[in-house]
């Protein structure tokens, strides 16, 4: 396990530019999506294993929603959400997962 800080400082500053300046005009029930997105190109930019995609899509993603909340249940929040989109981004950059699924 490893941490590419170049990836995660990218991901902390995408996730926070996108729930200071989008989520605060879209509606609470899609404030999901934005530490999804933030975890997906984490996954998808580390190379590696699994682990190393849940390491640098939650922590980075997990500090982001900490800082817009101000909150432990945000940081709880944004960081569950950062290790499944780490997980999502690094399936479909390996493809691995899909072809296992649809074979």
């Amino acid at each position: 396990m490893y941490f590419k800080w170049s990836v995660m400082v990218i991901v902390f500053v995408l996730t926070l530019l996108m729930a200071v300046f989008i989520a605060n005009y879209t509606p609470n029930s899609v404030a999901f999506i934005f530490p999804l997105i933030g975890g997906l190109i984490a996954g998808y930019l580390i190379d590696g294993n699994y682990t190393d995609a849940i390491v640098n899509g939650a922590i980075p993603v997990g500090l982001a929603g900490y800082i817009y909340t101000l909150s432990i249940p945000g940081l709880i929040f944004y960081l569950g959400f950062g290790v499944l989109g780490g997980l999502l981004g690094f399936a479909i950059k390996e493809r691995k997962i899909i072809k296992q699924i649809l074979s």
